[in-house]
């Protein structure tokens, strides 16, 4: 018995002993301590905490000391853990675990893909940020063009986003009917005529019953011409100016082809329309048929009504034009010249232009503050493919007033270049007819007015 008794005393002893020889001096816990070796278990809370040495997660190791998937030893540290040290012990291990839990939650921000891309630059030529395709949609950068990516209508500058690309705002959906001499196309309430008896020339888009075209015996509707002026001095050619063109019409395109001059020179126009967008496409070839180059550039001259308000994006400050000719008043400012037209400010010819920035020009037909009143301001938008090569003495828009005050001409022109014998070039423009919202005032410098414009480009 007294063997007995002695040996279990010295059981008894050594039990009692072991975790105070253990344990050693007190020393800091880090918070990332793995769970092997001088684990925060081991040195804590005893004989149950060399279970730690089974851990290979920071977090569960702490605890309990068995890694993710668990083991031998590290179920044989669990059981230790879970027996072994005082109340004190286990708050602190506790207390470390949740350390740990919150610095691996840090460290995982860390990780590849947890954090967000790059901004959105929209200029870069690159697809980041919430774009949807190439430096277009999502929220910050502008929409995108027909047949860009995009994930939703708004991303779009048509509006309509389907099967996951932007669809055609100006696919030909308006009718084409005969009506005498003329053509129209209809667009809901906005039409779009043709006279195909002279030169092909546009002599109506008008929006519920406005016309914003001019039609009088000095100068009428819309044509064609080709630049430089020099080149043909004046009249036009009749051919580009008054003589008949040939009709057809194909899937709601109309076609009209001009007759030749100049050795063989020819021009042929196609227009049509979208219902949804009330936008027309306006396309003009010049074809060379003769035998050597020659260099040309197209060139649109439209017959708006005076006492309204045209602008455009340009760097320059505009310049007269016409040997013989005023300059026209532009005013600058925010990157684009304005002239409000006023009568009483000339009494002859005026001409001046600059070359444009963003391929656009917009006129507003009337409204309050302009010297042609109405209570709704319609308003043509032009858009073409920005130039900064225009025709020798000419500029890209450019704009005329005749002294009798009956029309203005509102004109841009493409890059002129040359054309091979044999070859053409094709020209496109667009048209778009809006109200301006009353809340928007239709005067110089008004940045408003600049963001509403840009708006309805498509």
């Amino acid at each position: 018995m007294r063997t007995i008794d002695l040996r279990l005393l010295l059981a008894f002893l050594l039990l009692w002993a072991l975790p105070l020889g253990c344990a050693g001096p007190a020393s800091p816990v880090s918070p990332m301590t793995s769970g092997t070796g001088g684990s925060k278990t081991g040195g804590t809370v005893g004989a149950g905490g060399t279970g730690g040495a089974g851990g290979t997660s920071t977090t569960t190791g702490g605890k309990g000391g068995s890694p993710p998937d668990s083991g031998a030893a590290g179920a044989a540290g669990a059981a230790g853990g879970s027996g072994g040290g005082s109340s004190d012990a286990r708050d602190l291990i506790e207390s470390d675990a949740g350390d740990d839990t919150q610095a691996t939650g840090e460290d995982a921000g860390d990780e590849p893909g947890a954090e967000a891309g790059p901004a959105a630059s929209c200029d870069d030529e690159t697809v980041n940020g919430e774009e949807t395709d190439i430096d277009c949609g999502g929220p910050t950068c502008p929409k995108c063009a027909a047949g860009q990516i995009c994930k939703a209508d708004a991303d779009c500058r048509s509006g309509s986003c389907a099967a996951g690309k932007c669809a055609d705002p100006f696919a030909a959906t308006g009718t084409v009917e005969k009506r005498g001499n003329l053509w129209r196309i209809t667009l809901g309430t906005v039409l779009f005529e043709v006279d195909e008896a002279v030169a092909a020339k546009i002599v109506t888009f008008s929006i519920d019953g406005t016309n914003m075209i001019v039609s009088n015996p000095p100068a009428t509707g819309s044509v064609f011409w080709t630049a430089p002026q020099s080149e043909w001095n004046w009249p036009p050619p009749a051919a580009m100016d008054t003589m008949p063109y040939t009709p057809s019409t194909e899937n709601n395109v109309l076609t009209m082809t001009g007759p030749a001059w100049g050795g063989g020179l020819s021009i042929t126009k196609r227009f049509w329309g979208n219902v949804d967008h009330q936008a027309v496409t306006l396309e003009y070839t010049i074809k060379n048929g003769t035998t050597a180059a020659v260099s040309k550039a197209p060139w649109e001259v439209t017959r708006v009504f005076p006492g309204g308000l045209t602008f455009f994006p340009s760097s320059e400050e505009g310049v007269g034009l016409g040997q013989y000719m005023k300059p026209v008043p532009f005013t600058s400012s925010l990157g684009v010249l304005w002239w409000k037209y006023q009568a009483s400010a000339f009494t002859e010819n005026v001409k001046g232009g600059a070359d444009g920035l963003e391929g656009w020009a917009a006129h507003v037909m009337c409204g309050t503050g302009l010297e042609k009143t109405c209570t709704k301001s319609p308003v043509l938008i032009k858009q073409w493919t920005d130039t900064d090569a225009p025709a020798p003495n000419e500029r890209e828009v450019e704009l005329y007033g005749d002294p009798g005050h009956q029309y203005v001409e509102f004109e841009q022109q493409g890059a002129y270049g040359p054309i091979p014998a044999g070859d053409k070039v094709v020209w496109t423009v667009r048209w778009l007819i809006r109200y301006l919202p009353e809340s928007v005032a239709p005067t110089p410098g008004n940045a408003e007015l600049l963001k509403w414009v840009r708006g309805q480009l498509l």
